[in-house]
């Protein structure tokens, strides 16, 4: 699989089994803006405002 957007690796990631947590954690790392807006929309409970 390519991956040529941050649907695509999120996606794949959860293909493999990751969990919520490390999807973002990953994207975090390979799109901090991304991972940020992403994240506004979770209900995980890490603080929202990071």
């Amino acid at each position: 699989m390519t991956v040529e957007s941050d649907d695509d690796l999120k996606r794949l990631l959860k293909e493999k089994g990751y969990s919520d947590n490390a999807v973002w954690e990953i994207m975090k790392w390979y799109n901090p803006d991304s991972a940020k807006e992403e994240h506004k929309k979770c209900t995980c409970s890490r603080d929202s405002r990071r």
